[in-house]
């Protein structure tokens, strides 16, 4: 085999010319989503047309194969003159044909990468996806956004298993509600970070590249590097997260959220940390957690919430009722002894509404609610439970004596 050829299967010139398009556009990033569907099934359809992908994106190998190119045309244009008087006689040799046809490809290929070497960020760097504008997702929009390398968005469905490409090499697998990124990449390790968001009426879970399971709650973002590296492990978050942490001593596992971080090596617990509200929550499940603010230590048991205010000292809650704040997690409601006020938060993040109140109301709230409930069904389970009334107008809920 000459010394830079590429490994191609062999296939007929209007298909090499529609993958050399659907790369092309890949590496230039102006793929629709449709060309980018057509991409993932073509790479998914044989590990072959996996090789080729990776072997026609590596910038590396490029060179070699762009020189055997070089060599390939000079060595044609001679046969081709040695033709010029039967016409189009040179073509008609099928090995020949099939050539063009790679040609065809590594011509476009060769293009696009060199383009890209050019005008984008070399593969040493590091792309740290900027959050989102808006922490909240356009109205009626139902489907978690996975957000990628200059803030490319793909909307994640839970309705069959499939896999989702977050970078050349390196593909996510989802399964139901849970997007896994694969455990060992070896020589593929990738350092630019994701963001994982989630719209009203919906939560959504991650594993991360450690095993670490991550479970988001509505009207809430993650940001996490698609692999660890060897240092310490961290990821930022916004809104509200479940956290089951895979144990790592000699790699501590970090939560950025607010002004506050949250220090582990392996445990489960939650956070409540939502822009814009006076108060956040941690609440140990298992294990153990140090929350670290400025100049602050606080260290949790299990079963106990860390509450923290702007502008005052943490505060340390015991019998948290721990299980209880992740109901949500399995699909509930959950209240014991709450004021309308808590009620109303977890409705208002789930259901993405404001919440206005019209009076004074002093009745605490006991009991579970199934999340699949509509907006409507909840608010009159809650009217049979006491003296307290609702008014629905378009976004906003009054609450009522």
């Amino acid at each position: 085999m000459d010394e830079g050829r590429p490994h191609i299967e062999i296939m007929n010139e209007e298909e090499a010319r529609r993958i050399a398009a659907l790369i092309t556009g890949f590496i230039q990033g102006t793929l629709s989503e449709k060309e980018w569907d057509d991409l993932d099934e073509w790479i998914a359809a044989s590990d072959k047309n996996m090789q080729l992908f990776e072997q026609l994106t590596d910038e590396d190998r490029l060179t070699e194969s762009v020189e055997w190119l070089r060599r390939i045309g000079a060595r044609s244009a001679m046969q081709k003159a040695d033709h010029r008087k039967t016409g189009y006689a040179f073509l008609q040799d099928p090995v020949r044909r099939i050539w063009v046809s790679v040609a065809a490809v590594i011509l476009i290929i060769s293009g696009a990468a060199y383009y890209k070497m050019a005008f984008a960020p070399k593969e040493k760097d590091i792309f740290v996806v900027e959050w989102p504008a808006n922490d909240h997702m356009e109205p009626g929009n139902t489907s978690p956004a996975l957000i990628l390398a200059e803030s490319r968005r793909i909307y994640l469905s839970s309705e069959a298993d499939s896999s989702v490409w977050i970078s050349p090499t390196i593909h996510a697998r989802i399964e139901g509600k849970v997007l896994h990124y694969p455990k060992a990449l070896n020589d593929r390790a990738e350092s630019d970070w994701n963001i994982l968001q989630t719209p009203a009426e919906n939560d959504y879970g991650i594993s991360l590249s450690d095993g670490t399971k991550v479970r988001l709650n509505a009207g809430s973002a993650l940001r996490y590097p698609v692999s660890f590296d060897n240092g310490e492990r961290v990821v930022e978050l916004r809104g509200e997260a479940y956290f089951e942490v895979q144990e790592d001593k000699t790699r501590p596992f970090l939560v950025k959220c607010g002004n506050a971080t949250v220090r582990v090596t392996g445990t489960r617990f939650n956070i409540d940390a939502y822009p814009g509200e006076a108060e956040h929550r941690i609440t140990l499940l298992e294990g153990g957690v140090e929350i670290q603010r400025s100049a602050e230590r606080v260290r949790l048991l299990p079963n106990q919430q860390a509450l923290i205010f702007t502008g005052k000292e943490i505060m340390v809650r015991d019998d948290a009722r721990a299980e209880e704040r992740v109901a949500w997690t399995r699909g509930l409601f959950a209240f014991h002894k709450a004021p309308i006020e808590e009620v109303m938060k977890q409705a208002a993040k789930w259901y993405g509404i404001t919440v206005r109140y019209n009076g004074k109301i002093d009745q605490e709230f006991s009991g579970n609610i199934p999340r699949s409930s509509t907006l409507e069904e909840a608010l009159q389970m809650l009217e049979l439970s006491g003296e307290i009334r609702f008014v629905i107008n378009g976004r906003e809920v009054i609450v009522q004596p």
